[in-house]
């Protein structure tokens, strides 16, 4: 007797159909389902850091939910007259649009349409920020970005003694600065060739990270500018513990920034995201605003990932500044970051 073969696969175009729709079910259903518990971590990120880490996708969970609202609503149209079909369908928009319109809200994506860059002038000052890497020992690929771009300004993180006994060249050109360089992530440089410009050291949050300010001072009291080059402590999914660090100085930044009374900018490595409620404190606290807003979508990590990576290196600033480009400089470097620059007036 002859055993009936069983059919793995489907063999005619219906149940071709009706496969591949159940894979689809499984595929956007998974994503939806991750979207939620995303969504729930991100609530709870106030209450334990660990869940902070959940903020740091969340324009791909957007852009991954706006994909997969826009298939549903093909399959619904497609299947809306099916007794069965249809409602499964319509259910499924309904499971997707609700985390689709809070990360939306999170993420804000309007603010990433390219609508506010304007012509440089004279009287424009040129930011370059860069996180050079510990262990990079390509220093050539440094002095040849600032021979390329000539910025007026150049904060340079984790600066190793390594690199910055390599990079003595730039004070030729750029004689007024603070060079702390470390053999820890805390290595960090501030170079300026704009004359007036002073520097101090201080310790946000007493953490072992120090941070440089520099003022440049004017006749004009009001076109003073006030800078910090800073480089944050980074987060982790261990006990939260780097997190919460990074939060404590995050805090002392926004104070900062509140106490200045002429034009002031924060700049630097923050490691973290944009939508992060710590970040979104940060601004508030300090009265700031993320010079990438209407500029663009500028990921700086990691490198590897390119426009799919994240952004966590800044440029913040108050209402006296006004911003007239904003953009990554994409270099080749051994740097896991992409330097950022910033031009302001």
């Amino acid at each position: 007797m002859e055993l009936e073969e069983t059919r793995l696969l489907p063999s005619t175009f219906r149940e071709l159909c009706e496969f591949a729709e159940r894979g689809l079910l499984l595929l956007m259903g998974s994503i939806a389902t991750g979207a939620w518990a995303i969504m729930l971590m991100r609530l709870l990120s106030d209450f334990h850091p660990i869940f902070e880490l959940a903020t740091h996708p969340s324009l791909h969970v957007f852009l991954g939910l706006l994909a997969v609202l826009m298939a549903e609503v093909l399959f619904f149209m497609i299947r809306r007259r099916s007794t069965s079909a249809g409602p499964r369908w319509k259910r499924r928009l309904g499971f997707t649009l609700v985390p689709l319109i809070f990360f939306g809200w999170v993420t804000t994506p309007w603010r990433l349409l390219p609508l506010r860059n304007a012509s440089t002038n004279a009287d424009s000052l040129t930011v370059l920020s860069w996180n050079l890497l510990l262990v990079n020992r390509n220093h050539q690929a440094v002095l040849d970005l600032v021979q390329r771009e000539q910025p007026d300004i150049i904060a340079l993180i984790e600066l190793s003694p390594w690199m910055a006994k390599e990079l003595e060249p730039l004070r030729i050109e750029y004689p007024f600065g603070m060079w702390l360089p470390a053999w820890q992530g805390s290595g960090i440089g501030l170079l300026s060739r704009v004359p007036g410009s002073n520097f101090r050291t201080i310790y946000p949050a007493n953490t072992w990270m120090p941070a440089i300010e520099m003022e440049i001072r004017r006749e004009e009291k009001e076109k003073s500018l006030s800078l910090l080059a800073v480089h944050t402590v980074s987060p982790d999914a261990g006990d939260g513990s780097r997190t919460t660090f990074r939060d404590e100085q995050l805090k002392v930044l926004g104070n900062w920034a509140a106490d200045r009374k002429n034009a002031a900018m924060i700049i630097g490595d923050l490691n973290v995201t944009p939508w992060s409620p710590p970040f979104w404190r940060l601004l508030e606290q300090g009265r700031l605003v993320d010079s990438s807003w209407y500029r663009g979508y500028f990921p700086s990590w990691p490198t590897v990932l390119q426009q799919a990576g994240i952004p966590i290196d800044h440029a913040l600033v108050n209402a006296k500044i006004q911003v007239l480009d904003r953009r990554n400089v994409y270099h080749r470097s051994n740097s896991d970051h992409y330097p950022i620059l910033i031009t302001i007036q």
